[in-house]
């Protein structure tokens, strides 16, 4: 960053512990974070905390893993998901 060639710094997958020892040892902060984040697995403290320190947070797998065995979110796949999803005329990603 210092010489010019990096404008920024992305991380992916840091955990808050991970985060602050980047900022923490770092003199340049990190610009993003990606992380799994999902409407099951919301990970807010990590969120909360990349947004208090200025550092935006990307979803990696936003609607989890629907088509991986035991990793499907079964409100994809609810009843009350497919009565949305006919109310609305959307799909149930839509409506997540």
């Amino acid at each position: 960053v210092k010489l010019g060639m990096v404008r920024s710094i992305g991380l992916s997958n840091f955990n808050m512990e991970q985060v602050q020892r980047v900022i923490q040892c770092s003199s340049s902060k990190p610009v993003v974070n990606q992380v799994e984040v999902w409407p099951g697995f919301l990970q807010k403290d990590l969120v909360d905390y990349c947004r208090y320190n200025g550092i935006v947070v990307t979803a990696y797998s936003p609607f989890g893993q629907p088509n991986r065995e035991n990793h499907s979110p079964t409100y994809f796949f609810s009843e009350g998901m497919k009565r949305l999803v006919k109310k609305y005329k959307k799909t149930s990603g839509q409506i997540v």
